[in-house]
């Protein structure tokens, strides 16, 4: 059986289609060799604290920076990808390596020192406890 060339084509399609939206947005990096990563997250709110959790596989804990200030988080770093070796060729490519940046802005005020960091199987997890004065407290009615 004969295949057209077309039919291959169509395999691709929604690779290209997702190119065509990173273009469009906005999300390339500087150079065009690759696109720039977005890691997603979810931001979990307790009473007491916030949680975040990135999902970043295949990055290296020590390629992973996070900062805060005020009340703004931080979370950097890279994501190699393995080169092609010698004698060898891209026959095709769908992981995207590269720098990342993701801030997280939060309503309440942090407890900065008592920020803790976990990462495991893949996911980094980022525990931010409210400050005492961000932390809700009932308050007592006295009768006269």
């Amino acid at each position: 059986m004969k295949t057209s060339s077309n039919s291959n084509r169509l395999g691709e399609f929604p690779v290209d289609i997702e190119n065509l939206f990173d273009h469009f947005f906005g999300n390339q990096q500087k150079s065009n060799s690759s696109l720039s990563l977005v890691p997603p997250a979810n931001v979990i709110e307790s009473e007491n604290a916030y949680s975040l959790v990135m999902e970043l596989p295949g990055v290296a804990s020590e390629s992973v920076s996070i900062e805060i200030k005020d009340s703004q988080l931080v979370v950097s770093g890279s994501k190699s990808i393995a080169e092609v070796g010698e004698g060898e060729r891209l026959a095709k490519s769908e992981r995207r390596g590269g720098d990342f940046r993701r801030k997280f802005e939060f309503a309440s005020q942090i407890d900065a020192d008592a920020i803790t960091a976990d990462f495991k199987d893949g996911l980094l997890t980022v525990t931010l406890p409210k400050s005492e004065k961000a932390r809700p407290r009932k308050i007592q009615i006295r009768t006269a």
